[in-house]
């Protein structure tokens, strides 16, 4: 079940995905929310800035317009009558795998919503986010005794992106390291707890927790739970492909690899 205080968390994250994920699940519930009516982004943005709960009145403007762009997106992917499944089938498109749409067309105000906006062309759009994705792909990553030991450090650190980009990557090399399985929030976050305790032997922070919950839950929402390693691995290639400049390099040991 998702709770109010789920997203006033994906707020103070900083998290818009993950806010209209738990928005639109809360409506599925039955709570009481309202959604924009509106189609063009700065009235989208007065919208959901007049409907937000009590509890999340601290957003940004620039919250506001990442929600309103990926709204926007959501509502002109679902392109359909609305119903009285529309919020679910809006889940639906939300939490599926990403489709490559047509860029024949260009939106009347501007670029199409989720292309870089200071690019010329849609040919650079592409050109940057192909080399990106090579960069990623050709990534040689050293899994050892060393760089766990260094999990560590970005736990102390409170580096949950870093943290949470080696910890997959031993989980793909080693059948005995776990991840969550689940893409119920309060369950992701048991079990996060309990995979720390196991790791560390003590009770772990409590807002390492949430925050590294939260990022484990807006991925398995949005490319799926991954039961196979194929799977994990899609889920490491979006996860770096998003974190690419926040996740930190681990240090070769001294005394070279284990």
């Amino acid at each position: 079940m998702f709770r109010i205080q789920d997203l006033t968390d994906s707020l103070n994250r900083n998290d818009p995905f993950s806010f209209l994920l738990v928005y639109l699940n809360l409506i599925v519930q039955g709570s009481s929310l309202s959604l924009p009516t509106q189609s063009k982004i700065n009235f989208v943005k007065d919208e959901w800035a007049s409907i937000m709960p009590p509890s999340c009145q601290n957003f940004t403007d620039s919250f506001l317009l990442e929600l309103s762009q990926i709204w926007t997106k959501l509502v002109d992917s679902h392109s359909g009558i609305m119903s009285d499944f529309y919020v679910s089938e809006l889940l639906d498109i939300l939490t599926s795998e990403p489709q490559v749409k047509s860029l024949v067309s260009v939106a009347e105000d501007g670029p199409l919503i989720g292309m870089n906006p200071k690019l010329n062309s849609i040919e650079s759009s592409i050109s940057s986010d192909y080399k990106l994705e090579q960069k990623i792909i050709n990534q040689e990553t050293v899994v050892n005794k060393h760089s766990f030991d260094q999990l560590l450090s970005f736990y102390s650190n409170k580096d949950v992106i870093s943290f949470l980009n080696y910890y997959l990557e031993f989980c793909l090399k080693n059948d005995q390291y776990n991840y969550p399985k689940s893409s119920v929030l309060n369950r992701i976050e048991d079990s996060w707890t309990s995979i720390f305790s196991d790791l560390y032997k003590k009770k772990p922070n409590e807002q390492f927790i949430k925050d590294i919950s939260f990022i484990w839950f807006h991925f398995v929402n949005k490319y799926s739970i991954p039961y196979v390693k194929t799977e994990l691995e899609t889920i490491i290639f979006y996860y770096r492909k998003k974190y690419f400049k926040n996740i930190k390099t681990i240090k070769p040991s001294k005394k070279g690899n284990v």
